[in-house]
């Protein structure tokens, strides 16, 4: 049984990707990702899942539905998003 809508939205949504020559793997989808590592930082506070969100951000922003990551996130972790994207625009 899956954790939680997070997780059951991974699978629904998750991507087929070749990794290597040959070799293809599922993976999450980039927004569930970011909603998952704000609940992470939130439940322990390691600037290392900070760190991992800015930088999918910065790397591949044409790949990612900022829209839908505000819609998921909650009333505690939107607040750590508003966080990222600030410390992105000072960038």
């Amino acid at each position: 049984m899956v954790g939680d809508a997070v997780e059951e939205s991974q699978i629904r949504r998750r991507l087929r990707r070749l990794i290597l020559p040959g070799l293809e793997a599922w993976c999450s989808p980039p927004e569930e990702l970011i909603i998952k590592k704000l609940s992470y930082y939130q439940q322990g506070a390691s600037d290392k899942h900070l760190r991992d969100i800015a930088s999918m951000l910065r790397i591949s922003p044409e790949q990612i539905d900022l829209e839908r990551i505000r819609r998921m996130a909650s009333e505690e972790t939107g607040p750590i998003l508003d966080q990222v994207l600030e410390a992105l625009d000072d960038d």
